[in-house]
């Protein structure tokens, strides 16, 4: 990967963090549409087919901890 800039760095942490939030809150996920949003804001918080894959990467990764904390309760 290469070195980040700010707005790449906060365009990966809004997007992750606004993907887990819906996720948990309606069940359904549409990180494609994020991204597509917070660039049409602002080209420059996704610069990179990498940084898009680093947000699906995070996202997936939180939601199987999350997986895992609801089978401990059961």
């Amino acid at each position: 990967m290469n070195l980040w800039d700010g707005a790449s760095r906060c365009g990966v942490f809004v997007s992750v963090l606004l993907e887990i939030s819906r996720i948990r809150g309606s069940k359904t996920g549409r990180l494609f549409e994020t991204v597509l949003k917070l660039t049409g804001q602002n080209p420059h918080v996704m610069k990179s087919l990498d940084d898009y894959l680093l947000c699906h990467h995070l996202v997936q990764a939180a939601l199987v901890e999350d997986e895992g904390k609801y089978q401990e309760v059961k």
